[in-house]
């Protein structure tokens, strides 16, 4: 069995959806690499999930936080514009990330 430490998550809304669409990633460490892993749907169902592996925890933090900016990028043209409910551990410990200071990324 590998042990799987989860590193990091973000829970995101999207406020205009009839249905209650969301958006959940998760940062996890495993023995041999790193993933992000992605859960989405609406009405409290998950629809897609997809995971990304990466071999070191530098690649996989860039790509999540790219990916976070994304989804609340509030000039977003195209998919849904979605909104930061819950990101574990909070900005406030992640003071080395740039990403994580941007306004788009704050709740």
């Amino acid at each position: 069995m590998t042990e799987t430490t989860l590193l990091r998550t973000a829970h995101l809304i999207a406020p205009d959806s009839p249905r209650q669409a969301f958006y959940h990633l998760r940062l996890e460490q495993t023995p041999h690499s790193c993933r992000v892993v992605k859960a989405s749907g609406a009405g409290g169902r998950v629809w897609h999930r997809q995971v990304w592996e990466f071999p070191t925890l530098a690649q996989a933090e860039a790509w999540f936080h790219q990916r976070l900016r994304q989804k609340t990028n509030p000039n977003r043209r195209r998919g849904r514009r979605y909104q930061l409910q819950n990101l574990w551990p909070g900005a406030e410990a992640m003071v080395g990330q740039r990403a994580c200071r941007q306004s788009s990324c704050q709740l």
